[in-house]
């Protein structure tokens, strides 16, 4: 489904310094003795497991239908159709036009089935404002913050519209529990979807 979407090694620690005792002649200085450093860092990564990278995509699981009630929990509404709940804050700049970002998701339909999700993969990536996804994640991320989750209600037309695509049926509104993880680099293009965050009103 990411075609539909779009076209950590633990460190260790600093090698330990062994102090020799001065030989005539020779200059007092730290010697870095291979064997007890090789020691050491074997003794490392046995006391210190290597942590995990994959995400947790706990906080996006959902069973059963999406509810009106579901959306009269906090959701907020715009008037372009968009309905959403920003669930954890998010901290430094939102992203600039042509910024790559770096996101995890799960994809829902509204009788709650699953299309997709990235957790348990590499975050996706696209470039901002390149209309490579849909308008309706252009507008949503465009709004987010480093570190930042949301669920969001999209209307079709700002998905895919009267398009079936795989499990997506035609006009077929989409939920997402989007994380945006971080920001990547900015390249000079001209945008081609500058308007849709304005439009969708979104913040």
């Amino acid at each position: 489904m990411l075609c539909c979407l779009a076209v950590a090694c633990h460190a260790l620690a600093p090698p330990t310094v062994f102090w020799l005792p001065q030989q005539a002649g020779a200059r007092a200085g730290p010697v870095l003795r291979r064997r007890a450093l090789l020691g050491a860092a074997a003794s490392a990564l046995v006391l210190s497991p290597r942590p995990s990278s994959a995400a947790d995509g706990s906080w996006a699981q959902h069973s059963g239908p999406f509810t009106p009630d579901f959306f009269a929990d906090g959701f907020k509404s715009t008037d372009s159709g968009f309905q959403y709940k920003f669930v954890l804050s998010g901290e430094g700049d939102k992203p600039a036009s042509m910024q790559q970002v770096f996101v995890h998701y799960t994809g829902y339909l509204l009788d709650g089935q699953q299309f997709d999700s990235s957790y348990g993969r590499e975050p996706f990536k696209f470039r901002l404002g390149k209309g490579k996804v849909i308008p309706g994640w252009e507008a949503v991320v465009a709004g987010m913050r480093p570190g930042q989750k949301v669920i969001v209600k999209i209307p079709p037309e700002y998905a895919y519209g009267g398009q079936a695509v795989g499990p997506i049926p035609a006009n077929a509104p989409l939920i997402f529990y989007i994380e945006l993880v971080r920001l990547g680099n900015i390249k000079g293009d001209k945008p081609r979807l500058s308007a849709i965050t304005d439009a969708v009103g979104i913040k």
